[in-house]
């Protein structure tokens, strides 16, 4: 894909209850995309494709073979990448909820969409009208004006649980589920009930996706080698580091690194508009 134009926007004081931010890509027609893969980052996205459609690619044993996703699309919660590849001009729009941010607006479990899409046919006006508005600050209006009306009729949000989210998001996934549960005054199978239902992830499976996702905030920060990082992540040494890096996005850190693309780049948690989201009290 060709050199990405990518932009972060803040929602609407009322929406960033739920909403971490908007998000708009844009690229030229490249000659040759290859596919990319997009890693985890432990939030939920409703994604609107502008532009030319994009493939999801798939491999097994025998085969590879890919599939058109569709132009509107409420993205679930992932804890593996996914690889695709752009067929031509890339103009997308994004809505990042904060990681239990979906739950309110959509009221169904969100573990029935983890590491999946769901069309989302019913937004094709707001589809309509992103398209026929090409700068950013006109589509964010357009955003708001759809999403405030939608989330007033949102379930009201359950102020414990968004405090136990935060825990797991400001300790970069370094938490027990065990002090997790205390915390809230719960067992542990209730609170993996709860996080499965309003995250998409049980609170073990999530905590791993923070710690992973913080690799890249400290690696673009910090240059010291895999050892250190490892360490001050949370992982037990290097070779446990490697062998969870390599489990989420098929490949090793350093190759990662080495022949990372455009797309990879801009979805991971060097830098956040937010910062530290979903830290309500």
């Amino acid at each position: 894909m060709s050199p990405a134009s990518y932009r972060e926007v803040l929602p609407a004081p009322p929406l960033r209850r739920y909403v971490e931010c908007y998000w708009f890509l844009r690229a030229r027609r490249a000659a040759a995309p290859e596919p990319q893969p997009i890693l985890p980052d432990g939030c939920m996205e409703l994604v609107l494709n502008l532009g030319d459609p994009f493939r999801r690619c798939h491999e097994d044993s025998r085969n590879a073979w890919s599939e058109e996703q569709p132009s509107r699309m409420l993205v679930g919660q992932m804890d593996h990448h996914v690889t695709v590849r752009a067929t031509g001009t890339v103009d997308v729009v994004g809505v990042r909820f904060h990681p239990s941010g979906a739950h309110p607006l959509f009221r169904f479990p969100m573990a029935e969409l983890a590491n999946e899409l769901m069309p989302l046919e019913d937004l094709a006006a707001l589809h309509d009208r992103l398209g026929s508005e090409s700068s950013t600050e006109e589509r964010k209006q357009a955003l708001d004006t759809v999403l405030t009306a939608r989330f007033g009729n949102a379930a009201a949000p359950d102020r414990d649980f968004e405090r136990a989210v935060s825990s797991v998001v400001r300790a970069e996934g370094r938490i027990s589920v065990d002090a997790l549960a205390a915390g809230m005054g719960v067992g542990t199978r209730q609170l993996e009930r709860r996080f499965r239902e309003r995250v998409g992830l049980g609170p073990k499976r999530f905590a791993k996706v923070l710690r992973f996702q913080s690799v890249f905030r400290r690696a673009f920060l910090d240059e010291r080698p895999w050892a250190h990082l490892a360490l001050d992540c949370g992982y037990y040494d290097q070779s446990h580091f490697i062998r969870e890096f390599k489990s989420i996005t098929g490949r090793s850190p350093s190759a990662l690194f080495t022949n990372e693309s455009a797309l990879t780049r801009v979805f991971t948690r060097r830098r956040r508009l937010s910062g530290s989201y979903n830290t309500s009290s």
